[in-house]
């Protein structure tokens, strides 16, 4: 049976690495702008080829975590629908976890550290900007929304009337 869950979550985390084969998503989708801001970048063939190779990298690494946090949480789960669960048990799961988490964090740091390694500065600089820009959109809405004041129903605001006893 673990066999199976096992293969079941690897299949399921396969499927981004697919879909990366056949192309990066233009519109929509978990990956849209990944192309975008790699053709504004303007990188070069063989930078080009660095990035792809660290990103499927990245994902293989990724997914071999995904797959170890996804059994120490059934492990978890068992224990805890157990009569009597064991603490001990559950603390130690829980620091597995925990470690695993760092280990996936790591993970993704290190990549990101790897790919900037690889570009010039002035991509670097294009990179940053984009990321700015992407910021600043959800900052300004809810810029937007602070300014309006607080919202009826909720903390702060004006609470909702009375239902009338009509």
């Amino acid at each position: 049976m673990r066999r199976f869950i096992v293969l079941m979550i690897v299949a399921v985390m396969a499927a981004p690495v697919v879909s990366f084969a056949q192309g990066y998503p233009e519109k929509g989708g978990r990956g849209h702008g990944r192309m975008d801001y790699i053709s504004e970048l303007n990188l070069s063939k063989e930078q080009l080829a660095q990035v792809k190779d660290l990103q499927r990298d990245s994902r293989k690494t990724a997914v071999e975590i995904k797959g170890k946090i996804a059994l120490k949480r059934i492990d978890f789960d068992e224990e805890m629908q157990k009569e009597k669960p064991d603490m001990k048990v559950l603390e130690r799961l829980i620091d597995e976890l925990t470690a695993l988490h760092a280990q996936q964090y790591k993970a993704k740091l290190e990549s990101r550290v790897k790919m900037m390694s690889l570009l010039t500065q002035e991509q670097k600089q294009k990179l940053s900007e984009r990321s700015m820009m992407e910021m600043r959109g959800p900052i300004m809405r809810a810029d937007d929304e602070m300014d309006a004041g607080p919202m009826p129903g909720r903390r702060g605001g004006t609470p909702p009337a009375p239902p009338t006893g009509r």
